[in-house]
């Protein structure tokens, strides 16, 4: 979207704080920031998984019966 908006507003020579914004976008900082993110999001989901112990919380328990506890 940014760099659909990018083409007219060069072209046209729009003014204004949204074109701006726009033209002076910088698009590879923003993929990178949310890579980041990405990894961030994951690794705190990794760590809660290791340390609280949430596959023995979500399991269920199977007696010889077959019933689930």
């Amino acid at each position: 979207m940014i760099e659909i908006l990018g083409v007219p507003t060069t072209e046209t020579h729009l003014r204004g704080a949204l074109w701006s914004l726009v033209v002076n976008f910088i698009i590879n900082g923003a993929g990178f920031c949310i890579a980041a993110h990405f990894i961030a999001v994951w690794a705190a989901a990794l760590a809660y998984w290791r340390w609280s112990n949430v596959d023995t919380r979500w399991t269920t328990k199977v007696t010889s019966s077959g019933k689930a506890t």
